[in-house]
């Protein structure tokens, strides 16, 4: 069974139950609450729509996190929160679901008060809600760590199939973006003289502005910055952290703010010479395979750059020597 069709079957079965015209479960998503699911008479329900808290009956039920009865709405019409009341609407109730899971809402066409014991069976579901979705959360976010793994085979096997630099690296981030179901992958590097840094490439625009693209920012300057000066990774989204909501570039570059985010240093000689990093517009739940997984990308990127290093420093020996660089 799907993972959305365990929660959609709870739903049916609780809108059969109580003999409803409708039942929705408003449940918590990145930019607040919004339906998850349920059951309409009259068709499909507004999966996906936003109910801000205290927008509506659902709205209140949200804000309050307590039950909610209001009769007699052929009377006295009153706004859902997801979506207009159909005529001959004679009541709602709704209560929340614990755990902060939203709250799950029921409307009826029936003339009689809702009783007890419908508030009872409406509560009961609600719990059974509560008490199924974090299983469905951990086995979904377990298939997509098992993803995880192959996808790292396959950044690795990258360098044999694009020699040139520029076309690895686009391969590398776009890869790395889709595999972390992130808005967002890029790698910014050191300067010359390593007191500064910028923007190697990116998988999608981070500035407002393009002329900030080129620009070469100071060590130290926004959590990049941040990565550089410590030699240590920032990682932040749902769960928050110490660095959560400081800039990327520093608070007078106009970047686009991730509020999910995970960065790793590429040390190469125990020096900070380049972050990865890949974040997300949302805010979002990170797992510890996740930043295994760019850790790791990290780490193999930046043996990479040492690799390159060294050759170069070769090549320029043999050229300052006057020997022949090998082919």
């Amino acid at each position: 069974m799907e993972h959305g069709e365990a929660i959609q079957r709870i739903l049916e079965t609780a809108a059969s139950a109580l003999d409803a015209y409708s039942l929705v479960w408003v449940g918590p998503h990145a930019s607040g609450f919004v339906v998850r699911g349920g059951f309409c008479l009259a068709g499909p329900v507004p999966v996906g729509a936003v109910v801000p808290l205290g927008h509506g009956l659902a709205g209140w039920v949200l804000k309050n996190e307590a039950p909610l009865i209001v009769e007699h709405l052929d009377r006295t019409p009153c706004h859902l929160g997801y979506g207009e009341a159909p005529e001959g609407l004679k009541a709602f109730y709704g209560c929340p679901v614990p755990g902060g899971l939203g709250a799950l809402c029921a409307t009826t066409k029936k003339s009689y008060a809702v009783s007890a014991k419908e508030q009872k069976l409406l509560e009961l579901f609600a719990r059974s809600v509560a008490a199924v979705w974090p299983h469905i959360e951990a086995s979904v976010r377990a298939q997509q760590d098992n993803r995880l793994a192959p996808c790292f085979q396959e950044l690795c096997c990258l360098r044999e199939h694009f020699p040139r630099w520029s076309d690895f690296l686009h391969q590398f981030l776009h890869k790395l973006v889709a595999a972390l179901d992130m808005s967002h992958a890029f790698l910014v590097v050191s300067d010359e003289w390593g007191k500064g840094y910028l923007l190697e490439a990116s998988t999608a625009p981070l500035f407002r502005n393009p002329v900030w693209e080129g620009k070469v920012f100071a060590a130290g300057s926004g959590v990049l910055g941040w990565v550089f000066k410590k030699n240590q990774p920032v990682v932040y989204g749902e769960q928050c952290g110490d660095m959560a909501g400081t800039p990327l570039f520093g608070r007078q570059t106009p970047a686009v703010e991730l509020r999910t985010l995970l960065a790793f240093p590429l040390k190469v000689h125990r020096r900070c010479r380049g972050v990865l990093a890949a974040g997300h517009a949302e805010s979002r739940p990170v797992s510890e395979a996740q930043e295994h997984f760019v850790r790791s990308a990290a780490e193999y990127l930046a043996l990479l750059l040492e690799n390159l290093y060294l050759r170069n420093r070769m090549a320029a020996r043999r050229f300052a020597s006057g020997v022949a660089p090998a082919q």
